[in-house]
């Protein structure tokens, strides 16, 4: 059976079409069932699947940053330290990018990027194994990039706007799933990081990946919507009220150009880059995640 629409907007490169995304590749890695693996294989499945694979939320105060992860087969092999499921994708080298880059995404936009390399080096830093160590050579031996040197990774929307269908089981209150909106349209990966019928991309080729854009356009002069700020506190209100005069500086025209100029914001205050102001990133980044 071919892949679904919703399993389409989530294929890592363009494979010929007989390769199909298949999300249970991503849990096999994790849990290094190879056997299983090798068969879904041998099936014709694309082994750079990007799967929406974690839905959570860090709860800061009387706030709550809601975050979905992405993750490539490689990625889950890497992140648990699977050995011989990283050396069976591997092996796979015509089919395998080793530099698929996923992204994590707030309500509102897609705001970190990573690849595996990214992602290994993360664990060799936190785990200090020669494992890890040997993973990140041989990534860097079959030419793994950060996602900072790579194009920025192929349109594909938000998942928050499906997110009961990624996340079936999910059961979180008050997701605010009204405000969702963005796609990787206007993404341009800007830190630490971590793509449906074509040969796979050498690493070196240059570019864009194309695929399917969800961003809307906006009328001429309808500017921004900003959310309500009766709850705000005197310290995230200055905040806000320093953001808003910024954004309205700027002319908008599309949906588009409101996530280019917002996506540097996200960056400058999710609550991650400011761990001596979490309280009042986490309220700012809410705030922002909430704009129109």
């Amino acid at each position: 059976m071919g892949a679904s629409l919703l399993d389409m907007d989530y294929i890592a490169i363009h494979l010929p079409d007989l390769y199909k995304h298949d999300r249970d590749l991503v849990s096999m890695a994790r849990s290094g069932e190879l056997d299983p693996f090798r068969e879904r294989m041998e099936m014709k499945s694309n082994p750079n699947s990007i799967v929406p694979e974690k839905l959570g939320f860090l709860c800061e105060a009387r706030s709550r940053f809601y975050f979905i992860e992405e993750k490539t087969p490689l990625i889950a092999a890497v992140e648990e330290g699977h050995q011989d499921m990283f050396d069976l994708l591997l092996s796979y080298q015509h089919l395998l990018d080793v530099n698929a880059v996923c992204c994590e995404w707030s309500l509102s936009a897609a705001y970190k990027f990573y690849t595996a390399l990214d992602v290994g080096r993360v664990c060799a830093r936190a785990r200090k194994t020669k494992k890890e160590k040997q993973m990140v050579e041989r990534l860097l031996s079959r030419g793994g990039k950060s996602a900072e040197e790579l194009p920025a990774p192929f349109e594909r929307e938000n998942p928050f706007l499906r997110w009961k269908e990624h996340f079936p089981d999910g059961n979180l209150d008050n997701i605010g799933t009204e405000f969702a909106t963005g796609s990787t349209g206007s993404a341009a990966p800007t830190g630490p990081n971590y793509g449906p019928s074509a040969p796979p991309r050498s690493p070196r080729e240059a570019g864009p990946r194309k695929g399917r854009s969800t961003a809307v356009d906006v009328p001429s002069g309808q500017g921004w919507q900003f959310p309500p700020e009766v709850s705000l506190d005197e310290e995230v209100l200055k905040a806000v009220s320093s953001l808003k005069h910024q954004l309205q500086s700027s002319e908008v025209s599309s949906s588009e150009e409101k996530q280019r100029l917002l996506r540097p914001l996200f960056l400058t205050w999710h609550p991650d880059k400011r761990p001596e102001q979490v309280e009042l990133a986490t309220q700012v980044f809410q705030w922002l995640q909430a704009i129109k």
